[in-house]
Formats: C-alpha cells, sequence, structure tokens
C-alpha cells in the first residue's frame, strides 16, 4: 500500500459517519443524512478507484449497530445508507451495506420507504450474527425474498486467533456468498 492509499484508508474510518444514536464517535447528521451517504459514498469510490477497482466492484458501508426501535435514528441511518446505495448504482459500483443483523439489516428488509419515496436497497449485505453457525439459511433477521442466500455474506463469529504463515491474526469468522470482488 501506497503512503497516500494508506492516510486515504485512515482518514476514511475516522470521518466515517455512524447511527446518530449510539455510543461511537462520527455520527449521522439527521438533517443532512442523505448528504453525508452520497458524500460516504463518493469518498469510498475515490479511494476505489485509487486501488484499481473500478466500476462492478462492490462497496460495503460498515453500519454500527444501533436501538433499531429509536424511530428517529431508524430513519437517520436508512436515509443515510438510501443515498449511500443509490450513489454507488448511479455511477456503477455495488452498493453493500455491513451491520448488525437485528439493527441495519433488519431495518432494510422490515422499510421499504424513506423520507417520502422508495428505499433504495443495496444488492449485497454482509450481516453479523455471532451465533457460531456457518450457515446463511435459518435467519430469524431476513427472509430469501428480500436477499437470496447469493447475495449475503456472513460474520458469524468474532475475535479468533488464526496462524497464517506463523503470524497469528485476530479475525472474525465468516461465510461468504455475496460480492467480493468485480468479476
Amino acid at each position: 500500500m501506497r503512503r497516500g492509499q494508506a492516510s486515504q484508508a485512515s482518514q476514511a474510518r475516522r470521518s466515517r459517519p455512524g447511527p446518530p444514536c449510539n455510543s461511537f464517535s462520527g455520527k449521522i447528521d439527521p438533517k443532512q443524512a442523505a448528504s453525508q451517504g452520497t458524500a460516504a459514498a463518493n469518498r469510498a469510490v475515490t479511494a476505489a478507484k485509487s486501488y484499481g477497482l473500478g466500476g462492478g466492484t462492490p462497496i460495503y458501508y460498515d453500519m454500527e449497530a444501533y436501538n433499531h426501535t429509536n424511530a428517529g435514528c431508524r430513519t437517520a441511518v436508512l436515509t443515510f445508507l438510501d443515498a449511500w446505495t443509490r450513489q454507488l448504482k448511479a455511477v456503477s459500483y455495488i452498493s453493500g451495506v455491513y451491520s448488525s443483523a437485528g439493527s441495519a439489516i433488519t431495518d432494510l428488509q422490515s422499510n421499504t420507504t424513506v423520507a417520502g419515496h422508495s428505499l433504495a436497497e443495496p444488492q449485497a449485505i454482509w450481516f453479523a450474527l455471532w451465533d457460531n453457525g456457518n450457515s446463511m439459511t435459518g435467519s430469524p433477521y431476513m427472509t430469501s425474498a428480500v436477499w437470496p442466500v447469493a447475495s449475503r455474506s456472513k460474520q458469524y463469529a468474532g475475535n479468533r486467533v488464526v496462524k497464517v504463515g506463523g503470524i497469528s491474526l485476530n479475525i472474525d469468522a465468516d461465510w461468504v456468498a455475496g460480492a467480493v470482488a468485480r468479476k
């Protein structure tokens, strides 16, 4: 990774807005959620292009978990993710969302409109459900009618130390069927 790319990736992590109702820094402003979602998508595309990843590449937004029963928070998150998805699709990238199965993934599946228009659904999801089950079926949080298994990836366990080439890595365990690279 070149120095400029590392700096760009670090800056993107620091400026990544999250739900307005959780304890992390960098929050979505409910009044600016759509513009923040569009701006986040534009930054992600710029970063992807800097790595040589062109149109057709999936880009996932990491939306931290939140209390999805909080209507204001849910609306801000969905407005943000709607704008994220619309912008990525507009520039020919695949929109993906990573989040807890019990927050953004549930809300994306359960809501069809936001801010008075149809909710743009991401083309791929990566959900966190630490049930130690390496299967994407049988989840109480989603149906195949919304996201077929081929559009899903699942983080099913976290914080596992794995040795690779003599190096110990602390990683999460995932089962991947959704888009991860351009074909």
